[in-house]
């Protein structure tokens, strides 16, 4: 064995010895550094040198950042020309709640270029940790604050997009404008939260983008935007209430619709009513059949929806707007929380 006739080896004796002796024994009294814990680096430099290099990463990275908001604007613009100026009509009530859900749609997606990012670091972050340089941890943090560089101003020109392009309301001093891009914002924080924890608990890229794409779309059909609570099976009745979109989606349309009058100009989808079965016109009785829909003696006109409440009652958006709000940030927290202990703890690099 060539091993073995190393180990006989003369070389191989004398560099032995050397290294029983000490390594810095020929240098005099030099000792062999001590450290009190497992990294060199205090947790605050680890912070620091990591936030710097997760910042420096998001910034140089030109082609990423060009995609990301080149799509927002694009998206934001196709959304804004589509609901253009909606009016105050019974169009317009229904047409608010779609606005709404395809902005949550098209924002939970938007979360996915994380995905290839995480996967494709996983072999630089398992050499750099098993060396001690950092905890995992912490880079997740600093990478999750370094996120802020670019879904902060995305979530912003796309909300300012949407919002003015499509004449949402602007009342109360613009509160409204401001609830929902402070909502918007979390959405896309939460948005790169859920795409991250695929990433993790994956094995590889390409299982990671079709668990993401699924669950994505089984959010969509159960946030009650497509089948409405009342028509949810029971057994599937779960996916409504444990729905990561449904409670910014309701938020959305709460902070929309709350305050908002509609009405039904030139009769435009309102509902007729039969006043009366006939009626005597002189000698002749006239029957309110379909031929006499335009006249006020056999049909009057209702409005289906006159206040903004009567649309969230449809759709079932009746827990309060605070309840929304709490579910939101909650889901954010433990959807971080889960990602950074899985940063750590789940590791799919052998070596």
């Amino acid at each position: 064995d060539p091993a073995d006739v190393y180990r006989e080896s003369k070389e191989y004796q004398a560099a032995k010895a050397d290294l029983d002796k000490g390594v810095f024994a020929s240098a005099g009294n030099v000792t062999v550094p001590i450290f009190e814990h497992v990294y060199a680096q205090s947790p605050w430099m680890q912070f620091k040198v990591l936030m710097y290099r997760s910042g420096f990463s998001v910034l140089r990275d030109t082609g990423n950042m060009k995609a990301q908001f080149m799509s927002i604007v694009i998206m934001g613009l196709i959304i804004g020309s589509l609901y253009w100026q909606m009016d105050l009509n019974q169009s317009g009530a229904t047409n608010r709640v779609a606005l709404n859900f395809l902005v949550m749609a098209f924002s939970f997606y938007t979360g996915s270029y994380k995905i290839s990012m995480l996967v494709n670091a996983r072999a630089s972050t398992f050499r750099e940790t098993t060396a001690n340089m950092y905890k995992s941890w912490m880079l997740y943090v600093t990478d999750m604050l370094a996120d802020t560089i670019v879904f902060v101003p995305k979530a912003t020109i796309f909300a300012i997009l949407v919002y003015f392009m499509t004449g949402m309301t602007l009342e109360d001093n613009g509160l409204h404008f401001a609830s929902y891009l402070g909502m918007l914002i979390t959405v896309f924080w939460l948005a790169l939260a859920n795409a991250e924890f695929f990433a993790f608990v994956s094995p590889n890229q390409k299982l990671a983008q079709a668990y993401f794409s699924t669950v994505q779309t089984v959010f969509n059909l159960f946030c009650g935007f497509l089948i409405r609570k009342d028509n949810i099976p029971p057994w599937w009745i779960w996916l409504y209430y444990g729905n990561i979109i449904r409670y910014p989606l309701n938020f959305f349309n709460v902070n929309e619709l709350e305050n908002l009058t509609f009405s039904c100009p030139g009769n435009e989808g309102a509902i007729p009513v039969q006043v009366q079965a006939s009626y005597t016109d002189g000698s002749q009785t006239v029957i309110c059949d379909q031929s006499q829909r335009n006249n006020p003696l056999c049909f009057k006109y209702a409005c289906p929806i006159t206040q903004g409440q009567d649309i969230l009652d449809a759709y079932g958006m009746t827990e309060g707007i605070d309840l929304y709000v709490g579910v939101t940030f909650a889901m954010v927290i433990a959807i971080r929380l889960f990602n950074a202990y899985a940063s750590s703890n789940i590791n799919w690099v052998d070596k």
